[in-house]
């Protein structure tokens, strides 16, 4: 006769099903750990990779490297998610700066347009960052008017980019000015200085000054020939770089005669 039912016995059954369950669970981990691998690890291990290469950009821009920072900040581009914006407009900023000391002047401002003429990353972005990529693109600007001076190009196409540089400075100056009004001149002013200068100043008067290495780099490679091909592309010479403002301590780095 099989044994009546003790209420004060437990039953098998829950201590099975217990075991089932956990059969189940150790079963499912791997599963988990490979669909969070295939969804966020994925994206988290090349946010990772991206601030490696960011770094090896930074370091090599310091060495004056361009073409290495040129090529580290490309790679970060192509390896951040395209969700993580800051690490992306990082990289874009480093890689216009390395082009800009390399003389690849619409390059960088190519790179930067998208960045300045975007309300969602500007929304998305810290202040202080979006200040530093319109300093920059206000330093390719300048940089391009120079050099285009020095070419002899057409009165109006260095105009243009010299109007372009100053728009960007005349916003981050006015921006600083507003944040602290007591302090010193702010240093875009002092860059906006240095446009006037150029706009002003003859070609010779130009040429008899030290040609920053910048400009030298663009007129090497033809910085006149790339602004015709540019207008030839039906790009819009006069166009603005960005319709907002911004303002940061940061100044670009202009050549050291006055």
């Amino acid at each position: 006769m099989d044994a009546p039912n003790d209420p004060l016995i437990p039953s098998p059954e829950p201590r099975a099903k217990l075991f089932q369950w956990l059969r189940g669970a150790w079963f499912a981990i791997p599963l988990l750990a490979l669909a969070f691998h295939l969804t966020k690890g994925r994206s988290l291990a090349a946010a990772d990779r991206a601030v490696v290469l960011l770094a090896k950009g930074h370091e090599a821009l310091a060495d004056a490297r361009w073409e290495q920072a040129a090529s580290a900040f490309t790679a970060a581009l192509n390896t951040a998610p395209e969700a993580r914006i800051d690490l992306l407009a990082q990289a874009a900023t480093g890689k216009a700066k390395a082009l800009i000391e390399d003389g690849d002047l619409y390059e960088a401002v190519d790179l930067l347009a998208p960045l300045l003429n975007s309300p969602e990353t500007a929304r998305a972005l810290p202040k202080l960052r979006m200040d530093e990529i319109r300093a920059t693109a206000a330093e390719a600007r300048y940089y391009a008017g120079y050099a285009l001076k020095l070419e002899n190009a057409p009165r109006e196409l260095w105009v243009d980019e010299l109007e372009l540089a100053r728009q960007q400075l005349r916003l981050l100056a006015t921006d600083e000015a507003a944040k602290n009004p007591v302090n010193s001149p702010s240093p875009y002013l002092l860059n906006l200085e240095q446009v006037h200068r150029v706009e002003r100043e003859t070609v010779y008067e130009l040429q008899g000054r030290a040609v920053p290495p910048q400009c030298q780099g663009a007129c090497k490679k033809s910085v006149l020939k790339k602004k015709c091909d540019r207008c030839k592309g039906n790009r819009n010479p006069t166009q603005n770089d960005s319709q907002s403002g911004g303002g940061t301590r940061e100044k670009f780095k202009l050549e050291s005669g006055s």
